[in-house]
């Protein structure tokens, strides 16, 4: 882990569209055209537990009440956007059929990123109403659209699978940012004040069949937590420690830029039960109770790693007390992020005892045998997924971005994940009768030691 002592913030210099990035050597000139990264080296980040801790919405100039500072008025250098849009792209798990495809729009040129020949392209198509950030704003704006969508269907795949694999690209995007190394990225996935990209039918393209779901502002931030930190410092101040499954660590020698370019699902999961200590630090890093914006600004003292995108936290136990659950041989357990008395922490509480209930998830779920020590459901509280109607496709972005950080935690911890999205009513449907306790199951990852 690098110094904080020895980080240093961005400068940029020059005039006309010029700006250099002091001490890095890169140059930006105003209307360059194409640009090709050329390097494969990945982006500098902090640790993966460092990112996660670190990720907030962001008080992005204009754009609303959110929970960090930044710094309005400084240009993105195309190495930076570069990075911001490999992170949102490198997400190839789900929906083949469907194309997801991320645009930056900046003071000096709008791009469209080529995942394929890892480049910007100039960008020259109809912007419409699309919030395009001026010479004094700074940052760039990212857009998100999937061509061939309905929305109409994102209750069945394929439909649910991109809607799943959006909310999976915007939360590594956001990490990245959270991440980036020296000097951390704002973002804030509720959208700019100028235009809140929220409805079904929003194009920044002349495609009708690409459609504008997600509008990530992102900007050069300020010191997030205090004038010697530009990171969460630790762990929260408030934390109450559970005896049994201890204090998770912030800290790792994973950048989560790693986590993010090499990450992959295991088909085999060892049959040895995680330890108390792994079990809590994965499900600390997947929806726990992070810093956050501590004790600068109390209105907010705790938050969790992944976005709500409507600030509705859908993915929650029926008492809001647990973010997900746990199933083992033993039952089934709630993850517990805080206390009764509202202090952050990381435990469980068995609430169901049935030493047959995760075979019988297997079995839903058509796995041969016992395939893994411990599943991991992500839960809406909102009935609609287990019925014929199509329920709103921003809680299945929650669900993929709360399971993408845990994920991100299991390549930290060298643990095997394989995510078995419920992408049909039939699916969820099966998951559901076998526990009263699932309202909407949405998705269940196996998580376990690699074999």
């Amino acid at each position: 882990m690098q110094d904080k002592s020895l980080i240093t913030r961005r400068k940029f210099l020059g005039k006309g569209g010029k700006a250099v990035l002091a001490g890095v050597g890169l140059i930006y000139f105003k209307g360059s055209g194409i640009l090709s990264c050329g390097s494969k080296a990945l982006p500098e980040t902090v640790c993966v537990e460092e990112a996660l801790n670190s990720r907030t919405s962001a008080a992005i100039e204009g754009g609303g009440k959110h929970y960090c500072n930044s710094i309005p008025g400084e240009i993105l250098d195309k190495k930076t956007i570069r990075d911001v849009l490999w992170s949102a792209s490198k997400v190839y798990d789900f929906s083949p059929e469907i194309k997801l495809k991320n645009y930056a729009f900046t003071p000096y040129g709008n791009y469209f990123y080529d995942p394929l020949r890892d480049r910007l392209d100039d960008f020259s198509g109809d912007t419409g109403d699309a919030y395009v950030p001026g010479e004094k704003d700074g940052g760039m704006n990212t857009f998100q659209t999937l061509e061939g969508i309905d929305i109409k269907k994102i209750n069945e795949s394929p439909h649910f699978d991109a809607i799943y694999k959006l909310g999976s690209s915007y939360m590594s995007l956001e990490l990245l940012c959270a991440g980036y190394n020296p000097l951390p990225l704002a973002t804030c996935n509720w959208g700019s004040s100028r235009r809140s990209v929220r409805g079904p039918h929003n194009y920044i393209t002349n495609n009708p069949e690409e459609i504008n779901f997600e509008n990530l502002p992102v900007v050069m931030k300020a010191p997030s937590w205090s004038e010697e930190s530009y990171y969460a410092p630790g762990i929260h101040p408030d934390w109450d420690e559970d005896q049994l499954f201890g204090t998770p660590s912030v800290i790792s020698d994973i950048p989560i830029s790693e986590a993010i370019a090499n990450f992959s699902f295991s088909d085999r999961v060892s049959s040895k039960p995680l330890s108390n200590k792994d079990l809590s630090q994965l499900m600390f890093g997947g929806c726990g109770s992070t810093y956050h914006d501590y004790p600068k600004n109390k209105n907010r003292v705790i938050g969790t790693c992944y976005p709500s995108s409507r600030g509705s936290y859908y993915i929650r136990t029926d008492d809001a007390k647990g973010l997900a659950y746990v199933i083992n041989s033993e039952g089934l357990l709630k993850y517990l992020s805080i206390t009764e008395n509202n202090r952050p922490t990381s435990s469980f509480k068995m609430v169901i005892k049935d030493s047959k209930l995760k075979s019988r998830l297997e079995k839903a779920l058509n796995i041969t045998g016992d395939f893994s020590p411990h599943y991991v459901l992500y839960n809406d509280y909102q009935p609609v997924w287990t019925t014929d109607e199509p329920g709103d496709w921003a809680e299945i972005t929650e669900a993929a971005s709360a399971e993408f950080c845990l994920r991100m935690q299991a390549y930290s911890l060298n643990l095997a994940v394989k995510t078995f999205l419920l992408n049909s009513v039939e699916k969820r449907k099966n998951i559901k009768d076998i526990c009263d306790a699932f309202v909407s199951p949405l998705v269940v990852s196996a998580v376990g030691y690699k074999v």
